[in-house]
């Protein structure tokens, strides 16, 4: 995922945030993206967090605090062992 540098329109801090492409352009309220970085960087191995691959073990760890994985098991149809290997992705 690339990294993006962001400026502060109050303070004229910049700051650096990783961001899908897609969503580059989409600043944090009162702030504005810088066009031509001081750095330029990407970070491997990380997944894009609005795919389904990173999407549903984050998804599913969420559920596991508030829900027993059994009764999760029952509820969707996976066994505990398949959930445990989609969680462990």
């Amino acid at each position: 995922m690339p990294i993006y540098q962001y400026r502060d329109q109050e303070t004229g801090r910049i700051v650096e945030l990783i961001r899908s492409v897609t969503n580059r352009d989409r600043a944090p309220e009162g702030f504005s993206r810088i066009t031509v970085p001081q750095r330029v960087g990407v970070i491997r191995g990380m997944m894009d967090p609005e795919t389904p691959d990173a999407a549903i073990p984050r998804a599913l760890k969420d559920l596991e605090q508030t829900v027993d994985h059994r009764a999760i098991a029952r509820g969707s149809g996976f066994s505990t062992r398949q959930l445990k290997e989609i969680w462990a992705v």
